[in-house]
């Protein structure tokens, strides 16, 4: 993998971002279900600059981001919490 997520919480000894993620995981893992943490790594360009995207989970074969209300504005689009200058990006 080439991006390791936040060390908030530990288990398996895989790193997971928020308790939401760490949820899923563990519910997966409950049921005998197949879940894998940051399957794939997509680059795209925005201004100019080439970006990295790992999604958290690939799960029943669907690719999932979990993320806060935070991240989201009234109208839909994506904001950066921690930097209104990218949120478009």
């Amino acid at each position: 993998m080439d991006h390791a997520p936040n060390k908030i919480y530990t288990i398996d000894n895989i790193y997971f971002d928020s308790f939401p993620e760490l949820a899923l995981y563990l519910y997966a893992k409950e049921h005998n279900e197949i879940i894998q943490r940051c399957p794939v790594k997509f680059n795209y360009f925005w201004n100019n600059k080439e970006y990295f995207y790992f999604p958290d989970f690939l799960y029943k074969d669907t690719l999932i981001e979990i993320k806060g209300p935070h991240f989201v504005a009234a109208d839909g689009s994506w904001l950066n919490p921690f930097d209104h200058s990218e949120d478009g990006l």
